[in-house]
């Protein structure tokens, strides 16, 4: 199912994948609440591996500390930034 069908894991998985990249990159990277609630909201089109590649995409471009809501492609921010004007 499309991962706007699962909201409720998404926290979960964003978890699984800061660890599983931490790890691989032996980093301690977190994210942000405000990029967490952009991508809760996010009405996802695609799965897990849609999430899984944004949070890929964030390491691959040298977040150090914190993937903020600037981390996130931008198609994703562009709907939150809608999202909080509504």
């Amino acid at each position: 199912p499309a991962l706007r069908e699962r909201r409720e894991d998404i926290a979960l998985l964003v978890e699984y994948f800061l660890k599983k990249f931490n790890e691989e990159n032996s980093k301690n990277v977190s994210l942000s609440v405000e990029a967490l609630r952009i991508l809760t909201d996010y009405n996802w089109p695609g799965n897990v591996i849609q999430l899984e590649n944004v949070i890929e995409r964030a390491f691959a471009l040298g977040v150090e500390l914190v993937i903020q809501i600037d981390d996130l492609p931008a198609e994703i921010r562009t709907a939150g930034e809608i999202q909080r004007m509504s």
